[in-house]
């Protein structure tokens, strides 16, 4: 995933935030952050990220 992609990612999470209210806003940055977690692991330890 590129960075443009990622930030995208963020924002859709910020309109979400927004729209939805809390809970499901915590929702959506948990879901976020845990299809990022695994391509943030591998920019921690300076690896390729495999496109996906």
């Amino acid at each position: 995933m590129n960075k443009k992609n990622e930030l995208g990612l963020i924002r859709l999470s910020f309109l979400l935030q927004d729209r939805m209210g809390e809970m499901s806003a915590a929702n959506a940055n948990r879901i976020l952050i845990n299809r990022l977690r695994p391509q943030a692991n591998h920019y921690l330890r300076g690896e390729k990220v495999l496109k996906s």
